[in-house]
């Protein structure tokens, strides 16, 4: 690791495939978002639109702080800024992807897709609502107390059955 050289790195583009660690930023875009300035979409496409002397300057003080003090040269800081933003923007987008996702039934992957998919799980689910009725099933799914696991099953025409 003695010959490691940053400029290199940093001018191959193996940033944009790894995670990139860039401390002050992460700071400066966590007291942003703390404050509430600016949602996180706009001021990473910020940083991305930025020019290299507006990364550099007390828009973003812990950034222009590690130039002075030499831990990055300015090309580096700049580079590693957009790098860095172009990253947490697309971690972004991939997690409201797979938010947006998560109730489309139609969608093999998400988690509703799988269970409608699921015949043991939807004829469980059909057999409890048909039993119990629908508001009474709701309630129970959503008050999160199901009582212990190892004592019931549910018998093979989907009746729930308690181990004795």
């Amino acid at each position: 690791m003695d010959n490691f050289d940053l400029r290199k790195y940093l001018t191959e583009g193996k940033l944009l495939k790894e995670n990139v660690d860039f401390p002050e930023l992460e700071d400066e875009f966590e007291g942003a978002m703390d404050a509430m300035v600016v949602e996180p979409k706009v001021y990473l496409q910020d940083i991305i639109n930025a020019s290299p002397e507006e990364i550099v300057s007390d828009d973003y003080y812990e950034v222009m702080n590690a130039v002075e003090q030499g831990v990055y040269s300015e090309d580096e800081a700049v580079k590693l800024a957009k790098a860095w933003a172009k990253e947490k923007l697309s971690i972004l987008a991939e997690a409201k992807q797979l938010k947006e996702n998560r109730y489309d039934i139609e969608d093999p992957n998400s988690p509703l897709g799988q269970l409608n998919d699921n015949d043991q799980d939807v004829a469980i689910l059909n057999s409890m609502t048909k039993k119990h009725g629908l508001d009474i099933v709701l309630m129970w799914l959503s008050s999160g107390e199901y009582g212990e696991l190892g004592s019931a099953y549910f018998d093979d025409e989907g009746n729930l059955m308690e181990k004795k």
